[in-house]
Parts: structure tokens; C-alpha cells; sequence
């Protein structure tokens, strides 16, 4: 059977994970953790020094990605949300 750890969210949009959880995952006060919105829910994954690159593979896709068009369309898609 899976633990299921509770974390309660701040006023200031913080989340405090239990200190199991940041020892087993060597998180610190300075480390970064990146949030991935599964279907259905929340995955938090433990960033390195590599930044972003530290991600790569961590959400399965189809096929070759062109990253230049994903950015253009991101790009586009808030400066229309600016407007």
C-alpha cells in the first residue's frame, strides 16, 4: 500500500512537503522543485543544477518535438492574452 504524505498550502501559495519526503530527496532551502499537472493532479520532481534539463524525459510524448515552434506558440498564445 502507497504512504500518502499531507502538505498544507500557505497563504503566500507556499507548500511545505514533509520532512521524509525533502531527506529522501536530498530537497534543501535551496533547492528548486519543478511542478508537472498530470491529469489528475500535481507532480512535484526535484530539480538539479542541470535547471529545466534536469526534466527531460520526465513527461512521456510522441514523437520528435520542435521545441522553436512550441516557444513561438507560447509566445503568441500570451501576447494575445496581453491584448
Amino acid at each position: 500500500m502507497a504512504v500518502v504524505y499531507y502538505a498544507k498550502g500557505s497563504a503566500e501559495s507556499q507548500l511545505t512537503s514533509p520532512s521524509d519526503i525533502r531527506r529522501r530527496h536530498n530537497i534543501s532551502e535551496a533547492s528548486d522543485v519543478g511542478n508537472i499537472p498530470p491529469e489528475d493532479g500535481v507532480k512535484l520532481v526535484p530539480m538539479s543544477k542541470d535547471g529545466i534539463a534536469s526534466l527531460r524525459g520526465v513527461v512521456a510524448v510522441e514523437g520528435a518535438q520542435d521545441f522553436s515552434a512550441i516557444r513561438r506558440q507560447v509566445v503568441e498564445a500570451r501576447r494575445r492574452e496581453d491584448h
